[in-house]
């Protein structure tokens, strides 16, 4: 049976997907049952669920009344400035100094809270990163929850204070699943369907302390540039662990396939995005070293075609009710799947099968990503120091 969607209920179809999936990356932390872990972890499904819930608030504009009711003050302050954390550059326009001058204030706060500067004889007993490591690779670290939280309400004197980053992430959760049960009473409802993205719970992983300092000498750049090389680090290696580590291996062959797809490309999107802007806007003595270390290891230049369709699917976090509508076949297992590969479809690449076309490429993305995670894991580790 085929049915067609008109443009409201076919935005509402969409809506509900994605309620679902960050409901369950949600779910997923929790699962884990290990707050540390979780923690280091959660830095970026918060930045995307966030980037969620103002997207919904700006397509539908009556939630906004109904978020300012029922989440905290802390929540309202916050939301819009992480939701702008997607970028690696938040300034608009792109200015080199404004950049550096907030990695500055991100490093300097950091430092002062966990009192790492000046060396003095008590150096060697502080820290303020900490690192996940699994299997000799480096998978997340601390220097993120620092750039996420930085300017908002649930930082503050360079502390990120727990009890408000958990306010937040409550508010998040509570948002969503309001969402969730508002557009389900909608004719399009039927249409959801979304494995369980099931966590493992015998991982093995260690923890690590290490010093923002040493980690500046290690890749012999710029504190900016060492922000940022931290930051994607954290990134691909959150992905990457949730991916390949951290779930049940079915969600692959099931409606999730997309969803996942799209969060890696999301940061392949803005991992690139942001080291072209470097070589491009920003190319000087500063720069030029770690430019030329990505060269070098052929992470630079990015393949062009993979990266139009991620920058679609990236851009697919956009709801526009005017630019969407499609036919939706019931009989089939992925039933949704025509109007997704529309999404992703360019004048060189046609994705014509799902679910092939879409491991296919999500291999491609991962294969360029691990290449870039490796170097940094390598170079960042450096004498860390396991935390008993």
């Amino acid at each position: 049976m085929q049915m067609l969607l008109d443009k409201r209920n076919t935005t509402n179809c969409r809506v509900m997907w994605d309620c679902e999936f960050y409901l369950q990356m949600i779910k997923m932390l929790i699962g884990f049952n290990n707050p540390a872990i979780s923690s280091l972890l959660s830095t970026v499904i918060t930045r995307e669920c966030t980037v969620f819930v103002k997207e919904i608030i700006d397509f539908e504009q009556s939630l906004k009344s109904a978020v300012e009711n029922s989440t905290s003050q802390l929540f309202q302050n916050s939301f819009p400035l992480i939701r702008e954390k997607i970028h690696y550059f938040p300034s608009q326009p792109f200015n080199y100094d404004a950049e550096k001058e907030i990695y500055a204030n991100i490093i300097n706060g950091m430092q002062q809270y966990f009192l790492t500067r000046p060396k003095d004889d008590m150096y060697h007993l502080r820290n303020d990163l900490s690192y996940i490591k699994s299997n000799g690779l480096i998978y997340c670290s601390s220097i993120d929850m620092y750039a996420l939280t930085y300017g908002t309400p649930i930082m503050k004197d360079g502390e990120v204070h727990g009890r408000a980053i958990m306010q937040y992430c409550q508010d998040l959760s509570s948002v969503i699943s309001n969402v969730q049960r508002g557009f389900s009473a909608t004719e399009a409802s039927e249409l959801i369907h979304l494995h369980n993205l099931s966590p493992k719970h015998n991982l093995n992983f260690d923890f690590y302390n290490g010093k923002f300092d040493m980690a500046v000498e290690a890749i012999k750049c710029s504190e900016f540039i060492t922000t940022l090389a931290l930051r994607m680090l954290n990134d691909i290696g959150t992905i990457r662990f949730i991916v390949e580590k951290g779930l049940t291996d079915n969600w692959s062959n099931t409606n999730m396939l997309y969803f996942i797809v799209r969060l890696i490309a999301i940061r392949f999107d803005e991992i690139s995005d942001a080291l072209y802007k470097i070589e491009n806007d920003f190319p000087n003595k500063e720069t030029s070293s770690f430019i030329n270390l990505l060269k070098n290891n052929e992470i630079l230049p990015f393949p062009e075609d993979t990266r139009k369709v991620a920058k679609k699917l990236r851009n697919s976090i956009h709801y526009n009710a005017q630019n969407e509508i499609w036919t939706v076949d019931l009989s089939k297992p992925f039933y949704w799947y025509e109007c997704f590969l529309k999404q992703v479809n360019t004048k060189t690449r046609v994705f014509n099968t799902y679910p092939d076309d879409f491991i296919i490429f999500k291999n491609e993305m991962m294969e360029h990503l691990n290449k870039l995670h490796r170097l940094l894991s390598s170079t960042f580790d450096y004498k860390l120091e396991a935390d008993d």
